[in-house]
């Protein structure tokens, strides 16, 4: 297993742009968190998807899609 990340990361590191959280993100995130009042781990989702509307995007692909779906400017690809 570990070989396999030790070839693959690498690529990935190329070839997607790693987003953290910044001032915009902390608005965003302040605002959905008054807005939905998330419980426990789920200010975790909510932490995701203000980094994303900060870098304008709107779509994940999760088998998770029940966390993001309180979310109306997410849309949400998922298997579920």
């Amino acid at each position: 297993m570990y070989e396999i990340i030790d070839k693959e990361l690498p690529e990935i590191i190329n070839n997607f742009n790693i987003l953290f959280p910044d001032n915009t993100s902390l608005l965003i995130f302040n605002k959905l968190v008054f807005e939905h009042k998330p419980n426990g781990n789920k200010a975790y989702d909510y932490d995701i998807a203000s980094v994303m509307l900060a870098n304008n995007i709107n779509k994940i692909v999760t088998i998770n899609g029940d966390d993001f779906k309180k979310i109306k400017e997410i849309s949400v690809i998922s298997n579920k």
